[in-house]
């Protein structure tokens, strides 16, 4: 029984596609499988660039759910499937990842796939053990290599690794035995004339979302989150990483704050409308934050040469403002880490900078 018409042309060409004038295309092969593609409004023939390319080769095998197979058997194969399938963005147990650590995910992917996308990987740790395929030695090489951003790296090419095990890949992760780089924690303490200086020169939106920080010492991805929705009668509502809920209850400095950011440029009572919008009214990414945060830094410094001030600001990440939040409360005899959320133990390792005062005996 004949399942589909013959070829009269295009011989040689993978299933389904045809090419027309240079350039392949590619349609199903069937009637249910046309069918289906018209329930999900696809087109009826998908470009798939030029005749015999590489990429027109990994178009087909996407369209068609077959592996591409310039990459079948090496890391490259492994780590594209770890990023198409989502599993980037989520833990094994599918419990979705903050958004900054899947960007940071996706930017580390990148570099993996750069550097071990062209290595075999092996079925079994014999495989590595023979120098075969990808080992132990080669990632510990590595991590140790990228020096901070290394332990990153490190976790995210694990992670694709047990992907690939739990589909049936291989049963050998190479980063089992690797040993991560040892971090201290950040000893940065701001410094009361830096916050002063950027503050001044800090665009509108800037300065808020800085004085914003100094009374909640939230994270940076936990302010730029805040929606007009979550502005309510009683306080301002989060969730926090890990997916806590509370909210800050009303002062009128945090009043203060908020009334202001109705007056920025791109600012709405629409219920999804960012506190700190854009000029478009759009959330601010990670990115443009990091970008301004870095800009402000470079024109205060300039701003202290040219008054010729013998003074600088380095290394100062926006994130140590909270360690300033915990600090300043603690000396106003707050508990620091009910302020931030943390334990007493991870406010003490990470966030207790400032230099205490200490009296000798008389």
């Amino acid at each position: 029984m004949r399942v589909g018409r013959k070829r009269e042309s295009n011989f040689g060409l993978p299933a389904g596609v045809r090419e027309i004038r240079g350039r392949w295309y590619y349609s199903p092969t069937t009637a249910t499988e046309r069918e289906q593609w018209r329930r999900e409004g696809k087109k009826a023939s998908v470009p798939l660039g030029m005749a015999g390319s590489v990429e027109a080769r990994k178009k087909w095998a996407e369209a068609t759910g077959h592996r591409d197979p310039s990459i079948q058997g090496k890391v490259a194969e492994i780590l594209t499937g770890y990023k198409d399938s989502g599993q980037i963005s989520k833990r094994a147990n599918g419990k979705p990842l903050g958004e900054l650590t899947v960007k940071r995910y996706t930017w580390s992917h990148g570099k993996l796939l750069e550097r071990f996308g062209p290595c075999v990987y092996g079925k079994t740790e014999h495989d590595a053990a023979r120098g075969k395929a990808l080992g132990t030695p080669d990632v510990q090489r590595f991590v140790v290599e990228m020096g901070s951003v290394g332990n990153l790296h490190l976790a995210v090419l694990k992670n694709a690794f047990d992907y690939a095990i739990r589909q049936g890949l291989t049963v050998y992760n190479p980063c089992d035995k690797v040993v991560a780089n040892a971090q201290n924690a950040r000893t940065r303490e701001p410094q009361e004339w830096e916050v002063e200086c950027l503050r001044a020169l800090a665009s509108p939106r800037m300065a808020l979302m800085m004085d914003y920080e100094a009374v909640t010492g939230d994270r940076v991805g936990e302010i730029l989150a805040i929606v007009r929705s979550l502005v309510r009668a009683d306080g301002i509502h989060m969730v926090r990483k890990g997916g806590k809920r509370d909210f800050w209850e009303w002062t009128p400095e945090l009043r203060r704050i908020v009334a202001e950011a109705a007056k920025l440029p791109g600012a709405s009572v629409f219920p999804a409308s960012p506190l700190f919008p854009t000029r478009e009214g759009k959330r601010l990414s990670y990115n443009a934050f990091h970008d301004e945060w870095t800009d402000l830094k470079a024109a205060t410094n300039a701003a202290l040469a040219e008054c010729e001030i013998p003074l600088a600001i380095e290394d100062l990440h926006f994130h140590d403002l909270r360690s300033k939040a915990h600090d300043d409360a603690e000396e106003e005899g707050r508990a620091g880490n009910e302020l931030l959320g943390n334990t007493a133990r991870v406010a003490r390792k990470h966030y207790s900078r400032r230099e205490k005062k200490r009296t000798p005996r008389a």
